[in-house]
């Protein structure tokens, strides 16, 4: 019954995002002292109407929403696993939003036409760090040792982190992060992060836990 009352829930705020577009886009462009919109573009749902700052703060609200009915929905089952699946959600997206003037579409190349993607660099973010921030306060939840819950919470925020620092990551490449050569290095350098954590969880695993 919880799991159909979430997945009704989560359905209503879809349908409202799609249909009430217009609307809540022209309520972000009060809210924000940044554009929603690109100039000439529509409020309605085409996405490509969007500029990154306007992509930020579509995925700030959903983020927050998501994250307070997962809380809701796993905290009976175990608190601390809740808690750290709602961060893994939420905290691309604040980051993202504290971030804002990086990423902007003032960060757009004109020679290829990409800059600094907020959808990009969330769903990195998201991907990197949401495994240990699970497992990292889950571990809370049970008896084990916490300075290995504390390792992977702190792994987990930096995992997180990194692909939400593309212009520090641009600063030692000898190309620019901002092209379709740039985006594969962050997608490859993403998957290697999470192997990393794969790893460590995996060693934990086997001699401390």
């Amino acid at each position: 019954m919880e799991i159909l009352l979430v997945v009704g829930i989560l359905i209503l705020f879809a349908l409202i995002f799609l249909y009430g577009a217009f609307y809540i886009r022209k309520f972000l462009d009060w809210v924000f002292p940044f554009d929603i919109v690109r100039r000439g573009g529509s409020y309605n749902d085409r996405s490509a109407d969007l500029t990154y700052e306007g992509q930020v703060s579509e995925l700030f609200f959903p983020s927050i929403i998501s994250s307070i009915l997962l809380f809701v929905f796993i905290s009976p089952i175990n608190i601390f696993g809740a808690l750290g699946f709602a961060l893994g959600i939420l905290f691309p997206s604040f980051m993202l939003l504290l971030r804002v003037r990086t990423f902007s579409d003032d960060s757009i190349l004109s020679s290829t036409g990409k800059g600094y993607s907020p959808i990009q660099s969330y769903i990195l973010s998201l991907l990197a760090g949401i495994f240990s921030f699970i497992i990292g306060f889950s571990m809370l939840n049970f008896d084990t040792p916490h300075f290995v819950a504390y390792t992977m919470i702190i792994m987990a925020f930096i995992a997180s982190l990194i692909p939400l620092l593309p212009d520090k990551i641009n600063k030692f490449l000898s190309y620019d992060i901002r092209s379709e050569r740039g985006y594969s290095f962050l997608r490859k350098l993403n998957a290697f992060i999470i192997f990393i954590e794969v790893i460590i969880f995996a060693f934990f695993s086997i001699v401390i836990l």
